[in-house]
């Protein structure tokens, strides 16, 4: 609330914000941890990350049904799964590909050689936490027999073979079955029903610590201040595996921000408060309606309260 307050109020509250930052920084009951992809594996209760966190249970406790929303139809044979994914939710290339492109994510660890026909870096700087995702040829259970599409796209090059690759050709209405990025974030197991055992989580230690650097970085309106680049260079080379930044800006922020925490329900704040939600991006034109950034009231409250006045532009 405190980092949003200026978006909320007209007021910014970064000296409360970062108070409450370092309380819990100071506590010393959280640390990162050293494999960032431990805090989603199956069994990641034990995260020395997690503030709160919803708990889990693909049999006690359902809810969690990711496998259904981003894998392929044929991902049940991956998985074994009891029911059948719905090929839904895939990460837009231009996200993907901040992971690895030196342009967008900065380092020495590899050079952009050529585009693939897909458009997709062919050598670049790699971050660990493209774990995030699953992409390249699937497989039955076995490992090895190819996974198959019978339904698969005419136009699709890599025809029947199931690849998931970066690439979109397009939102609609002709998308490939197989085109997309799929989300990994949370671990994936053989045997799963459909719902996941992980917990999903709420607040982590992370997203506390780039809290306050961002907080830290806009009072001193200066993004290279010592204790903010800090902050942002800890979670960089531990998480990501990656060259820390000499120099960083608001935009560099904000994509590190969403390679850390992409898929934990931050990012249409964050980017209204970076002032870039109404930008044009991947499958997304530019929106002059700024009357978006805030939702609606809705019709049974306006009607409960009749001190509420709705929203402009609904």
């Amino acid at each position: 609330m405190y980092l949003n307050a200026e978006v909320y109020t007209g007021t910014a509250q970064w000296d409360k914000c970062i108070a409450a930052c370092d309380n819990i920084i100071n506590s010393g009951k959280y640390t990162l941890m050293p494999n960032y992809s431990d805090n989603f594996k199956k069994d990641n209760k034990g995260s020395t990350e997690f503030i709160w966190v919803i708990p889990y249970d693909e049999i006690q406790a359902t809810g969690f049904q990711l496998p259904h929303m981003t894998l392929h139809m044929s991902s049940q044979e991956t998985y074994k799964m009891s029911a059948q994914p719905w090929n839904g939710w895939a990460s837009v290339q231009e996200f993907y590909n901040s992971y690895i492109d030196p342009a967008q994510n900065p380092g020495p660890q590899g050079t952009v050689v050529g585009i693939d026909p897909k458009g997709l870096p062919v050598q670049g700087t790699k971050d660990k936490r493209l774990s995030n995702f699953i992409v390249g040829p699937q497989f039955k259970s076995d490992g090895t027999t190819p996974l198959l599409d019978g339904a698969a796209d005419a136009t699709d090059p890599d025809g029947a073979q199931i690849v998931f690759t970066p690439y979109i050709n397009e939102l609609e209405p002709g998308a490939w079955r197989q085109s997309g990025a799929r989300i990994g974030k949370y671990e994936f197991y053989k045997g799963m029903t459909g719902q996941l055992s992980n917990d999903w989580v709420i607040f982590r230690y992370a997203d506390i610590l780039l809290t306050k650097a961002e907080a830290v970085a806009r009072k001193a309106t200066n993004w290279n201040d010592p204790t903010a680049i800090g902050i942002v260079n800890q979670i960089r080379t531990t998480h990501g595996g990656v060259t820390p930044y000499i120099t960083m800006t608001a935009a560099t922020f904000l994509a590190e921000r969403g390679r850390e925490m992409f898929f934990e329900t931050t990012r249409r704040q964050d980017m209204i408060r970076f002032g870039t939600y109404n930008s044009a991006f991947q499958f997304h034109p530019a929106d002059a309606s700024t009357h978006v950034n805030l939702f609606p009231i809705p019709e049974s409250v306006l009607n409960a309260n009749k001190n509420l006045k709705q929203n402009p532009g609904y």
